[in-house]
């Protein structure tokens, strides 16, 4: 039987618990955390963005230079990309890679928790009433 196959309950005796972070990209339960490195976001790689960007507002739009000008832009989104997955893959073996017979995930609406606060309306005078938000900026990443 591989080690990757499904137990019954009786049989787990260690469990992992996975508890998704903003400023850390990971919590687990046994007090391990993985840091959010922003990839795109060094300022080298800003500036790089920035130029690359400028070069293709430049070109006459449709022309073969400002598609080969945007083609650069795009491989450089791709490098970005393609370092944030290859070091999402890295922690998800990682935490596979643990010594334990379960592994739990909170399950969270990431989107919801970074998206903007439905404002709230008083109906007797109009204004608007505290609704969190305040709090959601604090913690609410920036990403350029």
């Amino acid at each position: 039987m591989p080690d990757y196959a499904t137990k019954p309950l009786v049989d787990v005796k260690t469990i992992l618990g996975c508890d998704l972070g903003v400023t850390k990209l990971l919590h687990l339960s046994d007090g391990y955390q993985f840091d959010n490195p922003k990839f795109g976001i060094n300022q080298a790689t800003r500036r790089l963005l920035k130029i690359r960007q400028r070069r293709v507002n430049r070109k006459a739009k449709g022309s073969k230079k400002h598609f080969k000008a945007d083609k650069k832009v795009g491989r450089l989104h791709k490098r970005i990309g393609d370092k944030r997955q290859a070091y999402q893959w890295w922690v998800a073996k990682t935490v596979a890679s643990r010594r334990v017979d379960a592994i739990a995930i909170e399950e969270l609406n990431v989107a919801g928790m970074l998206r903007r606060c439905r404002p709230k309306k008083d109906d007797i005078y109009g204004e608007f009433l505290p609704n969190g938000q305040r709090l959601k900026e604090r913690i609410e990443p920036r990403y350029f």
